[in-house]
């Protein structure tokens, strides 16, 4: 039986809560801001191209999403 480190339990709960406000900004351009628990906030854009209806000035939705699994 392996023994559990002191100050550890074998099962640990954690909550960890993201707060997301979107707002589409016209075409097919959206924004995000996003705050942290520890009240951190950042906003990220995100946009299609040209082929498809969008302008091209920001990063396509899938490379977030590459990103975010990545990471």
């Amino acid at each position: 039986m392996e023994e559990t480190p002191i100050g550890l339990s074998s099962v640990q709960k954690r909550d960890i809560t993201i707060s997301v406000e979107a707002h589409s900004l016209g075409k097919m351009k959206k924004e995000a801001r996003v705050t942290s628990p520890r009240g951190g906030t950042f906003t990220i854009t995100c946009d299609e191209g040209v082929h498809l209806g969008g302008e091209n000035t920001a990063p396509p939705p899938l490379a977030y999403f590459s990103a975010s699994i990545a990471f």
